[in-house]
């Protein structure tokens, strides 16, 4: 864990200030993370 926050700060997607967490670029996190929108259903898919 410790070896991916400090990617993501380095990346300059994320920073830590106490217990908070910012992420600075959600574009580029997600790409970083592979995310996939359609996961979670937050997007409309066609039929």
């Amino acid at each position: 864990m410790n070896r991916v926050i400090r990617n993501l700060r380095q990346e300059g997607l994320v920073t830590w200030r106490g217990d908070l967490v910012e992420v600075r670029d959600w574009v580029r996190f997600c790409d970083y993370a592979e995310f996939d929108p359609t996961y979670l259903h937050l997007e409309d898919e066609p039929r």
